[in-house]
């Protein structure tokens, strides 16, 4: 049973999660204003601050607050990962129960409003996985599909070599058009990169 100020073991005062591996975990320091700190634990059975090691010990859970294990970037990585399977999974799940529906009976249909409810339920608890790559990705799709647009309204109406003949009203009209529809993809272009 976890200590309210989140030291995992109170037979074990001071020691983090997974106390075997070396590694940093975020402690904070109860004093009023105090932000959280990253800490280097050594499997030895010290905490490292300043190069000087210090036991485990109840005036360090006096003392701080244990908030969880640092993560790495390639930990972090495995973890978003791990989030986004799980939601391709559910949704995956949820697009099984669609399917099934229409092929039912009727003790088949509740059986499968059973699990849509439970999938509903799976899906509202998780969060959905975010990160500053994620937003980078989908900014770059909409300015990749807006530059597309682009040339395909350039090529959409080939502009007049010349205005010299019977239907020239017309070819400046597309001309015209043309440009519109261009300057506003490009306009709108200029917002994603913004």
């Amino acid at each position: 049973m976890a200590d309210p100020n989140g030291w995992r073991d109170p037979l074990r005062p001071g020691y983090p999660r997974n106390p075997e591996q070396d590694g940093r975990h975020w402690l904070q320091n109860r004093k009023p204003g105090c932000a959280p700190q990253p800490v280097q634990w050594l499997s030895s059975g010290h905490w490292v601050w300043n190069n000087v090691a210090y036991p485990p010990d109840s005036d360090m859970v006096a003392r701080y607050r244990y908030l969880g294990p640092c993560f790495t970037p390639q930990e972090v990585a495995a973890r978003e990962q791990a989030a986004a399977e799980e939601m391709r999974a559910i949704c995956a799940r949820a697009a099984m129960v669609e399917l099934g529906w229409n092929n039912g009976s009727v003790e088949a249909r509740k059986a499968i409003a059973m699990q849509a409810a439970h999938t509903v339920n799976a899906i509202r608890e998780r969060p959905i996985p975010s990160s500053d790559a994620l937003d980078a990705m989908l900014a770059e799709a909409r300015r990749e599909g807006m530059e597309e647009a682009e040339r395909i309204a350039e090529k959409a109406w080939p502009r007049a070599h010349t205005y010299a003949s019977e239907n020239a009203e017309t070819y400046r009209a597309q001309d015209h058009a043309v440009s519109k529809v261009v300057a506003a993809i490009r306009a709108r272009i200029e917002e994603i990169k913004s």
